[in-house]
């Protein structure tokens, strides 16, 4: 079986060490005398029906989370160290630090050790410090270089794992890589569009994938469902290997499978009934248009304000959205484990489950006002229509093949985001107008 070529992709190393660009004032327009005054201060009105209709949603997530912060902390640990890092550009840096480590960012870089768990959202993230805790992250790039201690649970675009893991590597990803002068000391679980897997896994891999490489030392089993899979000769797999393909997998004479393999003919995908696809996407569509409608009545000045936050804080928006993405779950799963919890798990689930939905609004909304700007429509037709276009090409975007997941990553961040940050800078209108 003819293996697929690997994209070219440019080094995540390069880009981490690269000069950020600056921030130039050329090729803007002129503002007339005033004009910087009404940009620099929201409008007190939408921020307040910002905060009015986000509160609502809101309210349960904010509750939840503190309580599970209050609840995670040792009733015999005297003082917490807890760091806290924000900006376009972060680079944690010098002594070790102590406690949980939160930094977002456009680019990331983490180079001190950490004492604790790491939470880490943005751009590019490189993590090149020792982590004696888990590692949650989330980014379009993620380098992880460092000695983690605990546990690796990504969201990432593309994923380059160059270290000792001694727990396991959780990863939802386009393009995973584990390198050849890596280790993971338990399982690697990934559900990826490429998968290749070059260093050692003491214990199993399971995943799915499109394209799957074994060319490593794997200690247990192998249970993948893959689209095409590749085990290089160099490939050491101390249990089972079991996959479930369309096609046979490709292994290499060299290759030492000493539990056995096993193959599971895939079914070929049936089309499914397109009829019923396109009603609920209909139903979908509708659905989203009643609940702008409503908002718009209720609120009329709040898609405004939403659209705002998308504009002046796109990339931001996405990053923040995909701690919320990660980030509320796992709080929900906590709370359950606790009886007093439970009520208050349900709650924030349901709220969640919500946002999700709303933020495929928020994105549709956003983009119909960009594509009414680009158009000239603005006040000559009724902001309903820009909507339902912009609505109707995120929902469109999100089911095409292959890049359907992604797209729908993007979009359910930005909208997460985006209500996030309005909710958020809704504080600093509180204060008198100049």
């Amino acid at each position: 079986m003819e293996t697929p070529p690997r994209r070219r992709r440019e080094g995540w190393k390069t880009r981490a060490g690269a000069p950020q660009p600056g921030s130039g004032q050329g090729g803007g327009a002129a503002l007339e005398p005033g004009a910087r005054t009404r940009r620099t201060r929201p409008d007190l009105r939408v921020r307040a029906e910002v905060t009015a209709f986000l509160a609502v949603l809101l309210a349960p997530i904010l509750i939840g989370w503190a309580i599970a912060a209050a609840a995670t902390q040792d009733a015999q640990v005297r003082s917490l160290a807890l760091e806290v890092r924000g900006g376009d550009r972060v680079t944690v840096s010098g002594g070790p630090i102590q406690g949980p480590l939160f930094a977002a960012g456009t680019t990331v870089l983490i180079e001190s050790d950490v004492d604790g768990d790491v939470f880490a959202v943005g751009g590019l993230v490189v993590i090149s410090g020792r982590v004696t805790g888990d590692v949650l992250v989330a980014g379009r790039v993620v380098g992880v270089t460092g000695r983690i201690e605990g546990d690796i649970r990504c969201l990432a675009a593309e994923l380059d794992v160059d270290a000792e893991v001694e727990r396991t590597l959780t990863a939802v990803a386009n393009w995973v890589l584990v390198s050849p002068v890596a280790r993971v000391g338990r399982d690697v679980v990934v559900w990826a569009r490429e998968v290749r897997i070059q260093g050692d896994v003491d214990r199993h891999v399971v995943g799915s994938a499109g394209f799957i490489s074994l060319s490593g030392n794997t200690g247990g089993n192998v249970l993948v469902d893959a689209g095409s899979l590749e085990v290089r000769e160099s490939a050491r797999i101390g249990g089972e290997l079991t996959y479930t393909s369309a096609a046979e997998a490709a292994v290499a004479p060299g290759a030492e499978i000493d539990g056995g393999l096993a193959w599971r003919v895939k079914a070929p995908e049936s089309d499914g009934p397109r009829g019923a696809n396109w009603l609920a996407t209909l139903v979908t569509l509708v659905a989203g248009a009643a609940v702008w409608g409503v908002v718009t009545l209720l609120f009329p000045r709040l898609w405004t304000g939403l659209d705002e936050t998308v504009r002046r804080s796109f990339w931001r928006s996405i990053g923040w959205g995909l701690v919320l993405l990660v980030a509320n779950p796992l709080v929900a799963l906590f709370l359950m484990a606790t009886i007093v919890g439970i009520p208050l798990s349900l709650a924030l689930l349901a709220v969640y489950i919500a946002l999700l939905w709303t933020a495929k609004i928020i994105a549709g909304d956003a983009l119909g006002r960009t594509l009414a700007r680009r158009l000239g429509w603005e006040g000559r037709v009724s902001p309903f229509l820009p909507f339902l276009l912009g609505f109707a090409v995120v929902l469109a975007l999100t089911r095409v093949p292959y890049v359907g997941w992604p797209i729908r990553l993007i979009v359910v961040a930005l909208g997460l985001g985006a209500a996030g940050l309005a909710f958020a800078g809704s504080r600093q209108a509180a204060g008198p107008s100049r």
